[in-house]
């Protein structure tokens, strides 16, 4: 499950990245969400995500961090079906709407926090 959780780590180190390197790639990627049809698949993956990092913290250097990402991105995935197409539509737009200078910002965190994940895996 360390491995698991380290991969994602990994993933976030990447996605933090590509975003940092070239912003719109995030704003490229985001538009497959204003398709009905992936917000079932975003809702799954966050659930096994969180799941996986839930499972997993017992045995990472910080067992109370991972397992309260976790719990956030079990909440997140659960809550995707309740938020509502619409709303989902906004949130979306609102981060369409976002300078690169902002979505540049905004990738730091998903270094840090991929950087955070790797280390407590390995």
């Amino acid at each position: 499950m360390v491995i698991l959780i380290a991969l994602i780590g990994v993933f976030l180190i990447f996605v933090g990245l590509v975003v940092l390197i070239v912003p719109r790639a995030m704003t490229q990627t985001l538009k497959v969400f204003l398709d009905r049809r992936w917000v079932p698949a975003a809702s799954i993956i966050r659930i096994v995500l969180g799941l996986v990092l839930i499972f997993g913290a017992d045995d990472t250097r910080l067992p109370t961090f991972v397992l309260g990402f976790g719990v956030l991105v079990l909440i997140a995935g659960i809550a995707i079906p309740f938020i509502g197409f619409e709303r989902i539509q906004r949130l979306v737009h609102f981060w369409l709407r976002q300078t690169d200078s902002v979505l540049r910002l905004w990738s730091l965190g998903a270094l840090g926090l991929g950087g955070v994940l790797v280390w407590a895996a390995v």
